[in-house]
Formats: C-alpha cells, sequence, structure tokens
C-alpha cells in the first residue's frame, strides 16, 4: 500500500472508498484486513469491531481475525 511510506491521506480514502465498495462484491480476506488496520490507526472502534467480527465470520482459519476469548 503506498500510503505506507507516502503517508498521503488521500491515497488513503481512495483506498478506502475501493475497498468498501469491492468487498461488498468480493470476500477479501487481505481487503478487509487492510480496512481493519485503517480504521485502527484512525481508532475508528466501532469500525474495527465491525470489520473484525465480519473477518472472523467469513475467514475463521485466518488468525488475522481470531476474537478474543469471551471472559467467565
Amino acid at each position: 500500500m503506498t500510503f505506507n511510506s507516502t503517508n498521503d491521506v488521500g491515497q488513503l480514502i481512495q483506498f478506502k472508498v475501493w475497498a468498501r465498495e469491492y468487498l461488498t462484491k468480493h470476500h477479501d480476506a487481505n481487503v478487509t484486513y487492510s480496512l481493519l488496520k485503517i480504521a485502527m490507526l484512525q481508532g475508528d472502534m466501532e469500525w474495527q469491531q465491525r470489520l473484525h467480527q465480519r473477518g472472523h465470520q467469513l475467514f475463521p482459519e485466518d488468525k488475522r481475525f481470531n476474537l478474543p476469548e469471551q471472559s467467565k
């Protein structure tokens, strides 16, 4: 992702728009994870939680989306 080397927020916004549209038609763990990292970077806990749950539901074997154990 070019943003990592340039820190150009415009590129980040372009990617978010593209990725959200892309994920309405495709199941892609890497794109979902990229959006999750963006949500983390932006401190958007609600969006981060939704992406994490989506990733876990669609890709249960992908360790990037492992959900924390529920406390008893």
